[in-house]
């Protein structure tokens, strides 16, 4: 909170987190339990943006909620929460088994809901009989949610039948941290990137459709897609070159991510649907400007002609237009690195303001509920 009110952070983590885009903790411990962060090595290039000393790690060796590990780890959190008794628990999430232990703090507990609705292909999921008990209990039992945008909150509101006095917003701020483990691993010019899990709500195959377009007046353009998961379409239909379209089919380590954006002219997000989006603000980490889809919530973290710029979902054509733009056109010679700089670390977008809007929202955690 940089000052403005002290924190402890806990970071949960399980066994099939150990390897993810943030973190690499293999070397994490083979008990459960909770430990400082500064006893994990692979926490420790933290250390340069958050205060390490008041931060700690909470240790799964089981996945299974049900383990008796988890059951016993259940216990030891909340002793843990006792002892430091603070006025207010932001949970990074809904509450389900393995944090069970928070409804006996409801009234101090804001928890975070950053997917308020599905993305296409994932409905099957929130409709499953213990997603909608958790969901349940979590509106029944927990004063205040908290969004990161404003444009779903009545929406939101009406889905699960609660108040809007109860429901809290707040935004992301650049995802500074990857500026700090930065490796040696891409330093090839790339004029477009996208990244993130390969699924289908994303709009690669609009992409795909769209770099096309750009070839025809830039025959030399770079595209480059990285990460895991699989394609729902036949990559070599679309007949371009390995020249120009690279693909990385895999998970990416954090340090070789943050080296593809840094090597990134434009970072391109082509979603069909949306909320905001982490990939915008690991832009933003290294001041790169982005194209995205005007869905969701993201015209609320991309100002179209002074962050990146906006373009009509679904729509190819425009889609290639702005990336051209950015070859031929007026932003090709505007000073994206300064003006994405003035606003997300000068103006309203940076942290330090972030911060002082959230101590607000934690100030109504202990409101009585309409």
């Amino acid at each position: 909170m940089n000052g403005h009110a002290e924190c402890i952070y806990l970071c949960d983590v399980y066994p099939k987190l150990y390897r993810a885009t943030a973190l690499d903790l293999r070397d994490a411990p083979d008990d459960a339990g909770i430990y400082p962060m500064n006893d994990i090595s692979g926490m420790r290039s933290f250390s340069d943006v958050v205060p390490i000393e008041r931060c700690f790690v909470i240790s799964r060796v089981s996945n299974h909620p049900f383990h008796p590990s988890n059951v016993i780890l259940q216990y030891k959190l909340l002793k843990f929460i006792l002892d430091v008794n603070p006025d207010v628990i932001h949970f990074n999430n809904l509450i389900y088994f393995n944090h069970f232990y928070l409804f006996l703090f409801r009234s101090r507990v804001l928890i975070s809901i950053h997917d308020p609705f599905p993305h296409s292909g994932e409905e099957d999921d929130a409709q499953s009989v213990i997603s909608k008990i958790y969901r349940y209990l979590n509106k029944k039992l927990v004063n205040k949610h908290l969004l990161y945008n404003d444009a779903m909150v009545d929406a939101y509101a009406r889905s699960r039948g609660i108040a809007k006095n109860r429901i809290v917003t707040s935004r992301l701020g650049p995802y500074d941290y990857l500026r700090s483990i930065r490796g040696s691993f891409y330093t090839n010019k790339i004029d477009f990137l996208f990244f993130g899990r390969i699924q289908k709500y994303k709009g690669i195959d609009l992409l795909l459709e769209a770099f096309k377009i750009v070839l025809e007046k830039a025959p030399n353009a770079k595209l480059l897609i990285a990460g895991s998961g699989s394609f729902w379409f036949d990559l070599d239909s679309f007949s371009i070159s390995s020249d120009n379209l690279i693909i990385r089919n895999s998970f990416i380590p954090g340090p070789e991510l943050a080296d593809m954006i840094d090597a990134a002219s434009v970072i391109v997000c082509p979603y069909r649907d949306a909320t905001q989006s982490g990939v915008v603000m690991s832009a933003y980490a290294f001041c790169k400007p982005v194209v995205v889809t005007d869905v969701g919530a993201l015209r609320e973290v991309v100002e179209d002609g002074v962050t990146g710029l906006v373009v009509p979902p679904n729509d190819a054509q425009s889609l290639a237009l702005a990336m051209l733009d950015f070859i031929y056109g007026a932003s090709s010679q505007f000073d994206w690195h300064a003006s994405i700089h003035r606003h997300f670390y000068e103006q309203t977008g940076s942290w330090d303001h972030i911060a002082k809007e959230l101590l607000l929202n934690y100030q109504k955690v202990g409101e009585n509920p309409s």
